[in-house]
């Protein structure tokens, strides 16, 4: 059986090199969930099992081929693109080992619902925790 990860809420921070937000601003939040499984599995389908910690691998660099799968289901509060509406044209952008996917666009919505799976299979990742990639979530 699958195991479901559990959704959480993201809370978003601007990035420093673009500034363009108000220090007083709060750049919303999203809904997300994350799963890994091991093996490659497809990019949005089922993955084909849980994944597990596997063994401890001290003073090795053990990888392993995973499924990463980004449930992204909705954002609240995001910040207005469009100075003059207030609205935003927004979608999510997911990067992990170099590679990118996206949302949908979802228009004139601060508060958009996308109830999308975005998918990375076959991704080569250490076993260490510690040593795994970060998921990049982006708003545009």
């Amino acid at each position: 059986p699958v195991c479901e990860p559990a959704a959480r809420w993201v809370h978003l921070r601007e990035d420093d090199a673009v500034d363009a937000m108000p220090d007083t601003a709060f750049p919303g939040s999203v809904l997300l969930a994350l799963g890994l499984y091991r093996g490659a599995g497809d990019a949005v389908g089922p993955p084909p099992s849980p994944w597990d910690d596997g063994p401890s691998c001290a003073g090795t660099l053990e990888m392993c081929t995973v499924t990463v799968n980004v449930y992204a289901y909705c954002g609240r509060d995001l910040p207005p693109a469009d100075k003059t509406t207030g609205a935003l044209d927004g979608y999510l952008k997911m990067s992990l080992a170099g590679r990118s996917v996206a949302t949908s666009v979802k228009h004139a919505t601060r508060n958009p619902t996308w109830f999308e799976t975005l998918g990375f299979s076959g991704v080569s990742v250490p076993v260490r925790r510690e040593l795994r990639p970060e998921v990049v979530v982006q708003l545009w």
